[in-house]
Protein backbone atom coordinates (compact mmCIF):
# COMPACT_ATOMS: atom_id res chain seq x y z
CA UNK A 1 0.00 0.00 0.00
CA UNK A 2 1.29 3.04 -0.94
CA UNK A 3 2.08 6.17 1.62
CA UNK A 4 0.84 9.62 0.90
CA UNK A 5 4.52 10.68 0.84
CA UNK A 6 6.17 7.99 -1.21
CA UNK A 7 7.78 9.55 -4.55
CA UNK A 8 5.84 7.27 -6.53
CA UNK A 9 2.64 7.96 -5.51
CA UNK A 10 0.42 11.16 -6.47
CA UNK A 11 -1.94 12.50 -3.89
CA UNK A 12 -4.72 15.25 -5.08
CA UNK A 13 -7.81 16.44 -2.84
CA UNK A 14 -11.23 15.41 -4.61
CA UNK A 15 -12.39 12.01 -5.97
CA UNK A 16 -13.19 11.74 -9.55
CA UNK A 17 -14.29 8.95 -11.18
CA UNK A 18 -13.46 10.17 -14.61
CA UNK A 19 -9.73 10.27 -13.32
CA UNK A 20 -10.04 6.47 -12.53
CA UNK A 21 -11.49 6.08 -16.16
CA UNK A 22 -8.76 7.79 -17.88
CA UNK A 23 -5.91 6.46 -15.92
CA UNK A 24 -7.20 3.07 -16.26
CA UNK A 25 -7.47 3.45 -20.12
CA UNK A 26 -3.83 4.91 -20.01
CA UNK A 27 -2.11 2.89 -17.45
CA UNK A 28 -3.16 -0.19 -17.30
CA UNK A 29 -0.96 -1.14 -14.57
CA UNK A 30 -1.53 1.55 -12.43
CA UNK A 31 -2.97 0.39 -8.82
CA UNK A 32 -5.66 3.20 -7.72
CA UNK A 33 -6.47 3.35 -3.72
CA UNK A 34 -8.77 5.34 -2.65
CA UNK A 35 -8.36 6.83 0.97
CA UNK A 36 -9.03 9.22 3.72
CA UNK A 37 -5.99 10.87 4.47
CA UNK A 38 -6.26 14.15 6.76
CA UNK A 39 -9.38 14.37 8.75
CA UNK A 40 -12.48 13.96 6.36
CA UNK A 41 -10.80 14.92 3.28
CA UNK A 42 -11.13 12.31 0.70
CA UNK A 43 -8.28 11.96 -1.54
CA UNK A 44 -7.03 9.16 -4.12
CA UNK A 45 -3.44 7.83 -4.05
CA UNK A 46 -2.03 6.79 -7.40
CA UNK A 47 0.72 4.67 -7.47
CA UNK A 48 2.93 3.10 -10.34
CA UNK A 49 3.96 -0.49 -10.16
CA UNK A 50 5.96 -1.57 -13.64
CA UNK A 51 4.55 0.60 -16.03
CA UNK A 52 4.19 -0.66 -19.41
CA UNK A 53 4.45 1.20 -22.11
CA UNK A 54 1.98 3.80 -22.89
CA UNK A 55 0.86 5.83 -25.52
CA UNK A 56 2.90 8.54 -26.37
CA UNK A 57 5.66 6.55 -24.82
CA UNK A 58 8.05 5.14 -27.44
CA UNK A 59 9.42 2.09 -24.69
CA UNK A 60 8.63 0.85 -21.88
CA UNK A 61 10.65 3.47 -20.84
CA UNK A 62 8.55 6.77 -20.26
CA UNK A 63 10.28 10.04 -19.60
CA UNK A 64 8.95 12.00 -15.99
CA UNK A 65 7.06 14.83 -18.43
CA UNK A 66 5.11 12.32 -20.08
CA UNK A 67 3.77 11.06 -17.04
CA UNK A 68 3.26 14.21 -15.67
CA UNK A 69 1.16 15.60 -18.59
CA UNK A 70 -0.86 12.13 -18.68
CA UNK A 71 -1.44 12.57 -14.59
CA UNK A 72 -2.00 16.30 -14.84
CA UNK A 73 -4.87 15.85 -18.05
CA UNK A 74 -6.59 13.10 -15.59
CA UNK A 75 -6.19 15.24 -12.55
CA UNK A 76 -7.49 18.53 -14.39
CA UNK A 77 -10.86 17.37 -15.06
CA UNK A 78 -11.71 17.18 -11.40
CA UNK A 79 -10.05 20.31 -9.97
CA UNK A 80 -11.07 23.39 -12.15
CA UNK A 81 -10.34 26.32 -9.86
CA UNK A 82 -13.36 27.82 -10.48
CA UNK A 83 -17.14 26.42 -9.09
CA UNK A 84 -19.16 24.85 -11.15
CA UNK A 85 -22.43 26.18 -9.84
CA UNK A 86 -21.33 28.98 -12.44
CA UNK A 87 -22.84 25.90 -14.67
CA UNK A 88 -26.58 24.85 -14.96
CA UNK A 89 -27.10 22.90 -12.72
CA UNK A 90 -27.46 19.40 -13.78
CA UNK A 91 -31.42 18.70 -13.57
CA UNK A 92 -32.04 22.18 -15.77
CA UNK A 93 -29.23 20.48 -18.61
CA UNK A 94 -32.16 19.83 -21.13
CA UNK A 95 -33.44 23.16 -20.55
CA UNK A 96 -30.29 25.11 -21.41
CA UNK A 97 -30.29 25.13 -24.84
CA UNK A 98 -30.82 28.76 -26.10
CA UNK A 99 -28.67 29.14 -29.49
CA UNK A 100 -25.57 31.16 -28.84
CA UNK A 101 -26.46 32.36 -25.32
CA UNK A 102 -26.02 28.97 -24.35
CA UNK A 103 -22.53 28.11 -22.10
CA UNK A 104 -20.12 25.77 -23.77
CA UNK A 105 -20.75 22.83 -20.79
CA UNK A 106 -24.36 22.80 -21.31
CA UNK A 107 -23.70 22.94 -25.46
CA UNK A 108 -22.63 19.30 -24.71
CA UNK A 109 -25.55 18.49 -21.86
CA UNK A 110 -23.79 19.30 -18.85
CA UNK A 111 -20.11 19.03 -17.09
CA UNK A 112 -19.81 15.27 -17.13
CA UNK A 113 -20.70 14.40 -20.88
CA UNK A 114 -17.91 17.61 -21.61
CA UNK A 115 -15.28 15.84 -19.80
CA UNK A 116 -16.39 11.99 -21.41
CA UNK A 117 -15.51 14.04 -24.42
CA UNK A 118 -12.43 15.21 -23.73
CA UNK A 119 -11.30 11.46 -22.70
CA UNK A 120 -12.83 10.18 -26.09
CA UNK A 121 -10.54 13.07 -28.19
CA UNK A 122 -7.60 12.54 -26.28
CA UNK A 123 -7.98 9.29 -26.09
CA UNK A 124 -7.93 9.14 -30.27
CA UNK A 125 -5.39 11.81 -30.99
CA UNK A 126 -3.42 9.62 -28.51
CA UNK A 127 -4.13 6.24 -30.23
CA UNK A 128 -2.91 7.47 -33.77
CA UNK A 129 1.27 7.87 -32.30
CA UNK A 130 3.59 7.11 -33.30
CA UNK A 131 1.95 6.54 -36.98
CA UNK A 132 0.32 9.85 -37.21
CA UNK A 133 1.47 12.50 -34.81
CA UNK A 134 -0.02 16.43 -34.67
CA UNK A 135 2.37 18.60 -36.36
CA UNK A 136 0.13 21.93 -36.21
CA UNK A 137 -3.38 22.88 -34.67
CA UNK A 138 -4.82 25.89 -36.34
CA UNK A 139 -8.17 27.31 -33.72
CA UNK A 140 -10.81 29.73 -33.88
CA UNK A 141 -12.20 30.57 -30.65
CA UNK A 142 -15.67 32.70 -29.71
CA UNK A 143 -15.33 34.66 -26.50
CA UNK A 144 -16.46 32.82 -23.24
CA UNK A 145 -19.98 34.01 -21.41
CA UNK A 146 -20.34 37.45 -21.32
CA UNK A 147 -22.45 39.62 -19.47
CA UNK A 148 -25.68 41.37 -22.00
CA UNK A 149 -25.66 44.13 -24.46
CA UNK A 150 -27.04 47.41 -23.97
CA UNK A 151 -29.02 46.17 -26.43
CA UNK A 152 -30.45 42.94 -24.31
CA UNK A 153 -30.46 45.73 -21.13
CA UNK A 154 -33.21 47.16 -23.14
CA UNK A 155 -34.95 43.96 -24.05
CA UNK A 156 -34.63 43.04 -20.18
CA UNK A 157 -36.36 46.31 -19.03
CA UNK A 158 -39.68 45.18 -20.63
CA UNK A 159 -40.10 42.65 -17.50
CA UNK A 160 -39.59 45.51 -15.61
CA UNK A 161 -43.30 47.31 -16.92
CA UNK A 162 -45.23 43.77 -16.66
CA UNK A 163 -43.90 41.64 -13.75
CA UNK A 164 -45.71 43.95 -11.27
CA UNK A 165 -48.97 42.69 -13.22
CA UNK A 166 -48.43 39.15 -12.62
CA UNK A 167 -51.59 37.50 -10.22
CA UNK A 168 -50.35 33.71 -10.12
CA UNK A 169 -49.54 33.38 -6.81
CA UNK A 170 -46.94 30.32 -8.16
CA UNK A 171 -44.89 33.20 -9.88
CA UNK A 172 -44.59 35.65 -7.37
CA UNK A 173 -41.10 35.60 -6.69
CA UNK A 174 -41.04 37.47 -9.79
CA UNK A 175 -42.47 40.41 -8.62
CA UNK A 176 -39.80 41.36 -6.91
CA UNK A 177 -37.00 40.75 -9.38
CA UNK A 178 -34.24 42.97 -9.66
CA UNK A 179 -32.34 43.53 -12.99
CA UNK A 180 -28.60 43.05 -11.88
CA UNK A 181 -27.30 43.28 -14.96
CA UNK A 182 -27.87 46.71 -14.93
CA UNK A 183 -24.80 47.39 -12.59
CA UNK A 184 -22.64 45.79 -15.19
CA UNK A 185 -20.57 46.92 -18.17
CA UNK A 186 -22.16 45.61 -21.23
CA UNK A 187 -20.70 42.58 -23.16
CA UNK A 188 -17.59 42.30 -20.46
CA UNK A 189 -16.35 38.93 -20.11
CA UNK A 190 -18.24 36.83 -17.27
CA UNK A 191 -16.69 34.39 -14.54
CA UNK A 192 -17.84 31.92 -16.31
CA UNK A 193 -16.71 32.92 -19.41
CA UNK A 194 -13.19 33.34 -17.79
CA UNK A 195 -13.55 29.97 -16.44
CA UNK A 196 -14.76 28.65 -19.71
CA UNK A 197 -11.41 30.07 -21.59
CA UNK A 198 -8.70 28.81 -19.07
CA UNK A 199 -10.33 25.48 -19.05
CA UNK A 200 -10.02 25.41 -22.37
CA UNK A 201 -6.30 26.60 -22.90
CA UNK A 202 -5.64 23.54 -20.26
CA UNK A 203 -7.59 21.17 -22.69
CA UNK A 204 -5.90 22.13 -25.60
CA UNK A 205 -2.29 21.65 -24.06
CA UNK A 206 -3.46 18.04 -22.81
CA UNK A 207 -4.38 17.22 -26.26
CA UNK A 208 -0.87 18.75 -28.03
CA UNK A 209 1.47 18.58 -25.27
CA UNK A 210 4.49 18.13 -28.02
CA UNK A 211 3.26 21.57 -29.55
CA UNK A 212 1.85 23.54 -26.76
CA UNK A 213 5.42 23.92 -25.10
CA UNK A 214 7.75 25.79 -23.51
CA UNK A 215 10.64 25.95 -25.89
CA UNK A 216 7.60 26.84 -28.68
CA UNK A 217 5.91 29.48 -26.67
CA UNK A 218 9.45 30.43 -26.14
CA UNK A 219 10.69 30.31 -29.71
CA UNK A 220 7.78 32.24 -30.76
CA UNK A 221 6.00 29.45 -32.68
CA UNK A 222 2.96 29.86 -30.72
CA UNK A 223 0.80 32.50 -32.20
CA UNK A 224 -2.21 34.62 -30.40
CA UNK A 225 -4.57 37.20 -32.17
CA UNK A 226 -7.61 38.43 -31.11
CA UNK A 227 -9.81 41.36 -32.35
CA UNK A 228 -10.54 44.41 -30.59
CA UNK A 229 -13.05 44.22 -28.05
CA UNK A 230 -12.13 43.47 -24.38
CA UNK A 231 -14.39 40.10 -24.02
CA UNK A 232 -12.12 39.00 -27.26
CA UNK A 233 -8.90 39.96 -25.76
CA UNK A 234 -9.55 39.02 -21.80
CA UNK A 235 -10.78 35.31 -23.24
CA UNK A 236 -7.49 34.95 -25.46
CA UNK A 237 -5.59 36.28 -21.57
CA UNK A 238 -7.68 33.67 -19.99
CA UNK A 239 -6.63 30.71 -22.85
CA UNK A 240 -3.18 31.34 -22.10
CA UNK A 241 -3.47 31.25 -18.51
CA UNK A 242 -5.05 27.48 -19.31
CA UNK A 243 -2.20 26.98 -21.60
CA UNK A 244 0.79 28.21 -19.01
CA UNK A 245 -0.62 26.35 -16.06
CA UNK A 246 0.04 22.85 -17.83
CA UNK A 247 2.59 23.63 -19.91
CA UNK A 248 4.65 25.87 -17.15
CA UNK A 249 5.59 28.71 -19.18
CA UNK A 250 5.54 31.29 -16.52
CA UNK A 251 9.86 30.88 -16.28
CA UNK A 252 12.15 33.67 -17.60
CA UNK A 253 11.91 33.62 -21.51
CA UNK A 254 8.67 32.29 -22.10
CA UNK A 255 6.40 35.34 -22.48
CA UNK A 256 3.58 35.12 -24.67
CA UNK A 257 2.54 38.04 -27.38
CA UNK A 258 -1.54 38.49 -28.20
CA UNK A 259 -1.75 40.41 -31.48
CA UNK A 260 -4.76 42.89 -31.29
CA UNK A 261 -6.32 43.46 -35.38
CA UNK A 262 -7.47 46.84 -35.53
CA UNK A 263 -11.70 46.81 -36.14
CA UNK A 264 -11.45 49.78 -38.72
CA UNK A 265 -9.45 46.81 -41.01
CA UNK A 266 -10.13 43.73 -39.23
CA UNK A 267 -11.22 41.10 -42.29
CA UNK A 268 -9.85 37.65 -40.41
CA UNK A 269 -12.16 38.14 -37.06
CA UNK A 270 -14.52 41.05 -37.70
CA UNK A 271 -14.97 40.84 -41.71
CA UNK A 272 -18.80 40.96 -41.43
CA UNK A 273 -18.20 44.60 -39.78
CA UNK A 274 -15.97 45.51 -42.64
CA UNK A 275 -18.03 44.49 -45.66
CA UNK A 276 -20.39 46.97 -46.85
CA UNK A 277 -22.39 45.08 -49.24
CA UNK A 278 -22.77 42.61 -46.63
CA UNK A 279 -24.49 45.12 -43.96
CA UNK A 280 -26.20 46.59 -46.89
CA UNK A 281 -28.11 43.58 -48.16
CA UNK A 282 -28.41 41.45 -44.97
CA UNK A 283 -27.85 42.84 -41.97
CA UNK A 284 -29.33 46.23 -42.04
CA UNK A 285 -32.07 44.90 -44.81
CA UNK A 286 -35.50 43.81 -42.91
CA UNK A 287 -36.35 41.49 -46.12
CA UNK A 288 -33.27 39.52 -45.65
CA UNK A 289 -34.76 38.09 -42.79
CA UNK A 290 -37.99 37.44 -44.12
CA UNK A 291 -38.30 34.01 -42.83
CA UNK A 292 -37.17 35.51 -38.84
CA UNK A 293 -40.38 37.99 -39.23
CA UNK A 294 -42.84 35.13 -40.52
CA UNK A 295 -42.23 32.92 -37.79
CA UNK A 296 -41.86 35.70 -35.05
CA UNK A 297 -45.53 36.61 -36.30
CA UNK A 298 -46.59 32.37 -36.37
CA UNK A 299 -48.76 30.02 -34.81
CA UNK A 300 -46.07 28.91 -32.80
CA UNK A 301 -44.89 32.09 -31.03
CA UNK A 302 -48.22 33.36 -30.51
CA UNK A 303 -48.78 29.69 -28.41
CA UNK A 304 -45.74 30.73 -26.62
CA UNK A 305 -46.94 34.12 -25.59
CA UNK A 306 -50.45 32.95 -24.59
CA UNK A 307 -49.38 30.30 -22.72
CA UNK A 308 -47.31 32.52 -20.95
CA UNK A 309 -50.24 35.21 -20.59
CA UNK A 310 -52.30 32.79 -18.80
CA UNK A 311 -49.58 31.06 -16.47
CA UNK A 312 -48.56 34.40 -15.28
CA UNK A 313 -52.07 35.45 -14.71
CA UNK A 314 -51.49 38.69 -16.88
CA UNK A 315 -54.51 41.26 -17.23
CA UNK A 316 -56.31 41.04 -20.51
CA UNK A 317 -56.19 45.20 -20.48
CA UNK A 318 -51.65 44.50 -19.55
CA UNK A 319 -50.08 44.58 -23.33
CA UNK A 320 -47.88 41.20 -23.29
CA UNK A 321 -46.29 40.54 -26.23
CA UNK A 322 -43.71 38.38 -28.53
CA UNK A 323 -41.13 41.10 -27.43
CA UNK A 324 -42.01 40.39 -23.18
CA UNK A 325 -41.66 36.36 -24.62
CA UNK A 326 -37.86 36.60 -25.95
CA UNK A 327 -37.25 38.82 -22.87
CA UNK A 328 -38.19 36.30 -20.47
CA UNK A 329 -36.37 33.67 -22.95
CA UNK A 330 -32.76 36.28 -22.98
CA UNK A 331 -32.97 36.93 -19.01
CA UNK A 332 -33.44 32.83 -18.46
CA UNK A 333 -30.61 32.55 -20.37
CA UNK A 334 -27.95 35.00 -19.28
CA UNK A 335 -28.82 34.48 -15.55
CA UNK A 336 -28.85 30.62 -15.55
CA UNK A 337 -25.04 31.15 -17.68
CA UNK A 338 -23.70 33.87 -15.35
CA UNK A 339 -25.10 33.21 -11.90
CA UNK A 340 -26.70 29.19 -12.55
CA UNK A 341 -30.19 29.70 -11.89
CA UNK A 342 -32.82 32.17 -13.19
CA UNK A 343 -36.45 31.99 -11.56
CA UNK A 344 -37.82 33.43 -14.91
CA UNK A 345 -36.83 29.92 -16.47
CA UNK A 346 -39.40 28.61 -14.50
CA UNK A 347 -42.03 30.34 -16.45
CA UNK A 348 -41.22 28.66 -19.95
CA UNK A 349 -42.00 25.30 -20.85
CA UNK A 350 -39.95 22.87 -22.77
CA UNK A 351 -41.30 23.56 -25.55
CA UNK A 352 -41.73 27.43 -25.18
CA UNK A 353 -37.71 27.18 -25.16
CA UNK A 354 -37.65 25.04 -28.32
CA UNK A 355 -39.63 27.17 -30.11
CA UNK A 356 -37.26 30.92 -28.95
CA UNK A 357 -34.14 28.56 -29.84
CA UNK A 358 -35.56 28.42 -33.29
CA UNK A 359 -36.57 31.52 -33.47
CA UNK A 360 -33.19 32.71 -32.63
CA UNK A 361 -31.56 29.92 -35.03
CA UNK A 362 -33.40 31.28 -37.62
CA UNK A 363 -32.19 34.97 -37.58
CA UNK A 364 -28.45 33.05 -36.91
CA UNK A 365 -29.05 30.99 -39.92
CA UNK A 366 -30.24 34.15 -42.74
CA UNK A 367 -27.38 36.70 -41.09
CA UNK A 368 -24.43 34.37 -40.22
CA UNK A 369 -25.09 30.88 -41.90
CA UNK A 370 -26.11 29.54 -45.07
CA UNK A 371 -28.98 31.44 -45.88
CA UNK A 372 -27.21 33.52 -48.00
CA UNK A 373 -23.54 32.52 -49.26
CA UNK A 374 -22.11 36.07 -48.87
CA UNK A 375 -22.76 35.25 -45.04
CA UNK A 376 -19.60 32.94 -45.32
CA UNK A 377 -17.74 33.52 -48.56
CA UNK A 378 -16.87 36.95 -46.65
CA UNK A 379 -14.68 34.50 -43.97
CA UNK A 380 -12.31 33.63 -47.07
CA UNK A 381 -9.75 35.44 -45.97
CA UNK A 382 -9.75 33.76 -42.86
CA UNK A 383 -10.02 30.65 -44.08
CA UNK A 384 -6.98 31.62 -46.95
CA UNK A 385 -5.18 32.62 -43.89
CA UNK A 386 -5.58 29.48 -41.68
CA UNK A 387 -4.36 27.72 -45.29
CA UNK A 388 -0.94 29.89 -45.55
CA UNK A 389 0.02 28.96 -42.23
CA UNK A 390 -0.97 25.13 -42.44
CA UNK A 391 0.62 25.27 -46.03
CA UNK A 392 4.28 26.48 -44.77
CA UNK A 393 4.39 23.29 -41.72
CA UNK A 394 3.55 20.98 -45.17
CA UNK A 395 5.91 22.26 -47.83
CA UNK A 396 8.63 22.31 -45.59
CA UNK A 397 9.38 26.29 -46.97
CA UNK A 398 9.80 26.62 -42.58
CA UNK A 399 10.64 23.69 -41.40
CA UNK A 400 12.61 23.94 -38.43
CA UNK A 401 10.68 27.44 -37.44
CA UNK A 402 6.97 26.93 -39.15
CA UNK A 403 3.93 27.88 -36.30
CA UNK A 404 2.73 24.60 -34.68
CA UNK A 405 0.12 26.64 -33.66
CA UNK A 406 -1.76 29.68 -33.94
CA UNK A 407 -4.71 30.62 -32.27
CA UNK A 408 -8.17 33.18 -32.51
CA UNK A 409 -10.04 34.95 -30.84
CA UNK A 410 -13.36 36.15 -32.24
CA UNK A 411 -17.17 35.78 -31.91
CA UNK A 412 -19.82 33.91 -32.82
CA UNK A 413 -20.01 36.15 -36.21
CA UNK A 414 -16.65 34.24 -36.79
CA UNK A 415 -17.88 31.26 -35.88
CA UNK A 416 -21.05 30.37 -37.78
CA UNK A 417 -19.52 31.88 -41.07
CA UNK A 418 -15.65 29.51 -40.55
CA UNK A 419 -18.34 25.92 -40.14
CA UNK A 420 -20.42 27.48 -42.99
CA UNK A 421 -17.52 28.08 -45.45
CA UNK A 422 -16.57 24.48 -44.09
CA UNK A 423 -19.88 22.82 -45.38
CA UNK A 424 -20.43 21.23 -41.79
CA UNK A 425 -23.96 20.98 -40.10
CA UNK A 426 -25.70 21.97 -43.33
CA UNK A 427 -29.25 20.80 -43.64
CA UNK A 428 -30.30 19.35 -46.85
CA UNK A 429 -33.75 21.67 -46.57
CA UNK A 430 -33.09 25.63 -45.58
CA UNK A 431 -34.10 26.53 -42.39
CA UNK A 432 -37.80 28.43 -42.70
CA UNK A 433 -40.78 29.75 -40.91
CA UNK A 434 -43.23 26.95 -41.94
CA UNK A 435 -40.74 24.06 -41.37
CA UNK A 436 -40.54 24.11 -37.39
CA UNK A 437 -41.67 20.85 -36.57
CA UNK A 438 -39.50 18.91 -39.39
CA UNK A 439 -36.44 20.75 -37.99
CA UNK A 440 -36.14 19.87 -34.61
CA UNK A 441 -33.27 17.85 -35.11
CA UNK A 442 -31.83 20.13 -37.37
CA UNK A 443 -27.84 20.44 -37.78
CA UNK A 444 -27.77 23.96 -37.76
CA UNK A 445 -28.02 24.54 -34.04
CA UNK A 446 -26.95 27.90 -32.65
CA UNK A 447 -26.08 26.12 -29.20
CA UNK A 448 -24.34 23.10 -30.71
CA UNK A 449 -22.53 25.62 -33.34
CA UNK A 450 -21.78 28.74 -31.72
CA UNK A 451 -22.13 28.63 -27.98
CA UNK A 452 -20.16 30.64 -25.68
CA UNK A 453 -16.60 29.66 -25.70
CA UNK A 454 -17.33 27.62 -29.15
CA UNK A 455 -14.15 26.57 -31.16
CA UNK A 456 -12.82 24.82 -34.37
CA UNK A 457 -9.36 23.45 -34.47
CA UNK A 458 -7.62 22.51 -37.94
CA UNK A 459 -4.99 20.03 -36.91
CA UNK A 460 -2.42 18.83 -39.70
CA UNK A 461 -1.00 15.87 -38.64
CA UNK A 462 2.39 13.97 -40.06
CA UNK A 463 2.20 10.63 -41.11
CA UNK A 464 5.40 9.21 -42.64
CA UNK A 465 9.00 9.36 -41.14
CA UNK A 466 9.85 10.43 -44.72
CA UNK A 467 7.77 13.79 -44.51
CA UNK A 468 8.79 13.69 -48.86
CA UNK A 469 5.37 14.33 -50.15
CA UNK A 470 2.01 16.12 -49.35
CA UNK A 471 0.14 13.12 -49.61
CA UNK A 472 1.99 12.03 -45.61
CA UNK A 473 0.02 14.96 -44.56
CA UNK A 474 -3.38 14.37 -42.86
CA UNK A 475 -5.80 17.34 -41.30
CA UNK A 476 -8.66 16.82 -39.24
CA UNK A 477 -11.17 19.39 -38.00
CA UNK A 478 -12.23 19.67 -34.46
CA UNK A 479 -15.43 21.51 -33.70
CA UNK A 480 -16.03 21.95 -29.88
CA UNK A 481 -13.15 19.37 -29.36
CA UNK A 482 -14.94 16.68 -31.19
CA UNK A 483 -13.89 15.31 -34.76
CA UNK A 484 -15.65 15.64 -37.77
CA UNK A 485 -15.67 14.30 -41.59
CA UNK A 486 -15.20 17.17 -43.89
CA UNK A 487 -17.86 17.24 -46.95
CA UNK A 488 -14.79 15.43 -48.99
CA UNK A 489 -13.63 13.57 -47.03
CA UNK A 490 -14.36 9.96 -46.20
CA UNK A 491 -13.47 10.14 -41.93
CA UNK A 492 -12.49 12.47 -39.95
CA UNK A 493 -9.05 11.84 -40.81
CA UNK A 494 -8.02 13.25 -44.05
CA UNK A 495 -5.24 13.99 -46.38
CA UNK A 496 -4.07 17.65 -46.48
CA UNK A 497 -4.35 17.38 -50.52
CA UNK A 498 -7.81 16.43 -50.62
CA UNK A 499 -8.90 19.19 -48.22
CA UNK A 500 -7.20 21.82 -49.99
CA UNK A 501 -8.82 21.05 -52.96
CA UNK A 502 -11.54 20.52 -51.46
CA UNK A 503 -11.59 24.62 -50.68
CA UNK A 504 -10.21 25.32 -53.59
CA UNK A 505 -13.07 27.22 -54.75
CA UNK A 506 -12.92 29.58 -51.45
CA UNK A 507 -9.01 30.04 -51.28
CA UNK A 508 -8.95 31.07 -55.06
CA UNK A 509 -12.36 33.66 -54.92
CA UNK A 510 -11.41 35.49 -52.36
CA UNK A 511 -11.27 39.55 -53.13
CA UNK A 512 -12.88 40.74 -50.43
CA UNK A 513 -13.10 43.95 -51.86
CA UNK A 514 -14.66 42.99 -54.64
CA UNK A 515 -17.16 41.23 -52.82
CA UNK A 516 -17.75 43.60 -50.10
Amino acid sequence: MCHRNHRNCVTQERSCSLVVIYLQQRLPDTVLLQAALGKSTPQRALCFENPRKWTGCSSRMCSKMMIKRTIHAALGLCLRTGDRRMAPPQQDVVRALFSTKTTYSASFGGWEEMDKNFINTKSLIESRSPTCRPLQVNAVFRHGTRYPSQNDFKILHRLQGVQEYITNKKYYKLKSWKNKFSDTEPKILAETGRKEMQDLGQRYSWYFPRLISRTHSANGRLKFTSSDLSRTIESAEMFIEGLQKVMGSKEEGASVKLDILNSDTDVLARFFDNCEKFIRTIEKNKTALAEVSKFGDGNEVHSVVEGLIKRLGIPEDISFNKDHAKAIFSVCAFELAIWGKSDWCDALTTSDLQVLEYLADLKHYWRKGYGYELNYHICCRLLQELFTIMEQAVSGIKRDDHLVGSFWFGHAETIFPLISILGLFNDTVKLRADNFDTSRDRLFRGSKLAPFASNVAIVVYECDENKTDADDFMVEVLVQETPMTLPCCQSSLCQYTTVKECYSKWLNDCDFEKLC
